[in-house]
């Protein structure tokens, strides 16, 4: 089978539907403190096979290139370059800010603010769709996050359900916010000009 440039587009569409599909599928999860560390590895060994198969489409297109006679396009493949380097950039910096924000959030909520609004398992869900939905999107789904704890916030004020003294309720809306960034935070990134926040 000859490789070409739309096959990394068919792997990066099919990795983000999985994405989407194992996002909403945390939401049937019974979830306990204990199934932390076993999600996180199940996202991590998906963000590798995503990093592999893209590696070797990418050795695979140029070498069946250069078997079949094809000059490859400098910008072609100084494209491809950036974009192997780029998924590489976005798995690592994905973590280290999933990690730091793990360990700020346990200090400031668990430590400093007890019982303030997160407690551990909604620290460690948030933490899980930091992970999801990646560098650069991670601010725009910590922003979306709280937006729609607030909006339901009010709505149950509305409806008498909550006072202004109750603490803020995130768990409801931490995984949809993922979903929705994953689908839409290529778009928000792009119009906010917030891609820039990649530095790369």
């Amino acid at each position: 089978m000859t490789i070409t440039v739309e096959h990394f587009s068919w792997l990066s569409d099919g990795y983000l539907s999985a994405k989407i599909l194992f996002t909403a599928g945390l939401t049937v999860v019974h979830w306990r403190a204990q199934r932390f560390g076993k999600i996180l590895i199940w996202v991590l060994v998906g963000e590798i096979a995503f990093f592999i198969a893209f590696t070797c489409l990418f050795f695979g297109y140029t070498h069946s290139s250069t078997l079949e006679g094809e000059l490859l396009s400098r910008v072609t493949f100084e494209i491809l370059t950036r974009q192997l380097l780029y998924q590489m950039y976005q798995l690592v910096m994905g973590w280290v800010i999933s990690g730091i924000g793990f360990f700020v959030l346990n200090w400031f909520f668990l430590k400093r603010h007890r019982g303030l609004m997160l407690d551990v398992l909604d620290i460690q869900r948030l933490v899980i769709g930091m992970i999801i939905v990646g560098w650069p999107r991670i601010p725009i789904y910590i922003a979306l996050v709280f937006i729609l704890s607030v909006l339901g916030m009010i709505g149950l004020l509305i409806f008498r359900r909550k006072k202004l003294s109750d603490r803020l309720i995130i768990t409801p809306y931490i995984i949809p916010a993922a979903i929705v960034t994953l689908i839409l935070g290529q778009r928000v990134l792009e119009v906010t000009r917030l891609w820039m926040l990649s530095f790369v």
